[in-house]
């Protein structure tokens, strides 16, 4: 398999190794494909960085009318998509 390829499909874990969600053996596989290759290990530094600075930025709270007006539009949208689904049966 070509190197882009693998870089690709460890990209494809970083989630689930930063969350703490791999079973040990793929842990592990995952660690060993970090050391040997600085193309993943980059790509990893920078997706951890990322989700870091990320979790540090304040929430904003949405203003009322905007929550209203969110609100009101989920609302017409999930009502015309259980409309959709009960005329397609």
């Amino acid at each position: 398999m070509d190197e882009k390829k693998c870089c690709c499909r460890c990209v494809y874990h970083f989630s689930a190794y930063f969350d703490g969600e791999m079973k040990t053996g793929a842990s592990t596989m995952f660690e060993c494909r970090l050391e040997g290759c600085p193309r993943c290990r980059n790509l990893f530094s920078s997706f951890a960085l990322t989700i870091k600075l990320y979790k540090k930025i304040p929430c904003a709270s949405l203003p009322c009318e905007a929550q209203k007006i969110l609100c009101d539009k989920l609302s017409v949208h999930c009502r015309e998509k259980e409309k959709g689904k009960s005329e397609n049966k």
